[in-house]
């Protein structure tokens, strides 16, 4: 799929207020991109301790099982197994480096694809567009567990790598050529075998493309341009049986109330009230209104810029194509986005895990951004002619963000050094030749996240120790560990 060259009013050459507002954003959405990457090095261990001592003593077998009944995501897994052989072989946790790598991949994914598809005067403007996209990701809602926890970055990045990246392809060349449409069955297998989450997308995704061939009588003769859908079909059948037939048959997981639990009418109405929420905001219960009505209006910006820059970003031959897959993917993350609230409170009686909350949060930001590409297209002769509004836009929305996000950016820095030296001191004492160890710990950063434990001492013979105790103990060798809050 090429572009032909712009020749347009609406796609010349940039003017000085473009240039201004295009290097402006690029600087912008690049700062706020290192505020985060710089705290790679205090990222975090959770799981892993639990999770490599098992795969350092029972390897495969052990990975196979969690796919199996626990944890059916293939590549993901597969993953997170090869990272423990890397740390097993190199007697390093490596948490920076596979943080920083994850990091890179999903960078690559939103930033280079679009450069990759665009005509040669706009790939800057596209580049900087998918560096404000990427900063959007990571700016005001939660990012300890998603982005700073190695074992959750290699399961969650992918899945949204591949989501981003098909943005990009439905946006740049609506899936009309076969090589396109094999990449996004790729993508859409790669978000399915990463995370449950990326299976509901592909079920969304099918559905709503059947429905719109259904429901749009010209477009009946060409079904057969969904057929490569069937792949990621098959991959997400398989994740989302064996959820069914693990964790979800499991009655045993409500952490939350059991009124909701496993009953529909109430899991409806939170289900309800929780997403009109994140569509608002993230942590909706715990920001002030004027928090809440900073980060709308952010939003707000970031549908004017992607209106604004529709025809920018996407190919004039393919634009009925692209409307139609733009506004299937727009819908497929709003429902997915419901769905993960609804199978929340189904199992667990409460909305669980930070991680997922942060996905949502992204997800949302990719159905405006389709939204506004799609109608923006459909509407393109109201669309913003220059590039200079729209840039702006959707610089005001990461300068919003990152404005809220100052604060908690603020204190884990001001704590950098403990928050890195206090993985490397317990490193240490874990490797070290003695049958027990002190374990030092201190409070969660607000970005970065982390984990506390009740100060005490624990033994292997300990009945209350929990399974996390547990992975400490078997993973450096120890018969006690004595937690201390520094």
């Amino acid at each position: 799929m090429k572009f032909e060259e712009p020749a347009t009013p609406a796609h010349r050459q940039f003017g000085i207020r473009e240039c201004i507002a295009l290097a402006s954003c690029a600087l912008i959405f690049s700062v706020t991109i290192a505020a985060y990457a710089g705290l790679l090095p205090a990222g975090h261990w959770q799981d892993e301790y639990y999770t490599f001592y098992r795969f350092r003593d029972e390897g495969l077998p052990y990975l196979v099982d969690r796919v199996l009944t626990w944890s059916p995501r293939p590549l993901s897994e597969t993953f997170v197994y090869l990272y423990s052989i890397a740390v097993v072989r190199t007697g390093r946790p490596l948490i920076g480096t596979i943080l920083a790598t994850a990091w890179i991949a999903t960078a690559l994914a939103v930033v280079a694809l679009p450069i990759r598809y665009a005509p040669t005067r706009q790939r800057v403007l596209n580049g900087t567009v998918g560096l404000g996209l990427f900063a959007l990701f990571l700016t005001n809602h939660p990012t300890g567990e998603m982005y700073y926890w190695p074992q959750a970055s290699l399961a969650y990045l992918p899945a949204l790598a591949a989501i981003g990246a098909l943005f990009w392809l439905c946006a740049a060349s609506g899936l009309e050529s076969r090589r396109t449409r094999c990449a996004a069955a790729a993508l859409l297998i790669v978000a399915a075998c990463s995370i449950e989450v990326g299976a509901m997308l592909v079920f969304a995704i099918a559905g709503l493309s059947t429905a719109t061939y259904v429901a749009v009588p010209h477009l009946r003769n060409d079904w057969r341009q969904s057929t490569w859908l069937a792949f990621p079909l098959v991959a997400s059948g398989c994740v989302l049986a064996l959820i069914a037939h693990g964790r979800v048959s499991n009655g045993a997981e409500v952490m939350g109330d059991p009124a909701i639990a496993h009953h529909a009418r109430p899991v409806l109405h939170a289900t309800i009230v929780e997403f009109a929420k994140a569509i608002a905001a993230s942590n909706w219960d715990g920001r002030t209104r004027f928090d809440i009505v900073l980060t709308i209006i952010s939003k707000a910006c970031v549908f004017g810029a992607f209106f604004g820059l529709s025809t920018r970003l996407s190919n004039s031959n393919t634009r009925a194509s692209s409307i139609r897959w733009l506004t299937i993917l727009s819908l497929a993350c709003a429902a997915t986005t419901l769905l993960t609230i609804a199978a929340a409170y189904y199992q667990f009686g409460m909305l669980c895990c930070e991680r997922h909350d942060t996905l949502r949060q992204c997800l949302i930001y990719l159905a405006i951004a389709s939204a506004a590409c799609a109608i923006g297209l459909a509407y393109r002769g109201r669309a913003i002619r220059g590039a200079a509004l729209p840039l702006s836009m959707l610089g005001t929305a990461v300068v919003i963000n990152l404005s809220l996000s100052v604060p908690a950016l603020r204190s884990d820095y001001a704590r950098y050094d403990t928050l890195r030296d206090i993985k490397v001191v317990n490193w240490n004492r874990g490797t070290a030749s003695s049958s027990s160890m002190e374990f030092d710990q201190t409070v969660p950063g607000s970005i970065v996240g982390g984990v506390l434990i009740k100060e005490k001492s624990y033994t292997l013979a300990d009945p209350k120790k929990g399974w996390w105790i547990e992975g400490v103990l078997k993973f450096f060798r120890k018969t006690e560990v004595t937690f201390v809050t520094k």
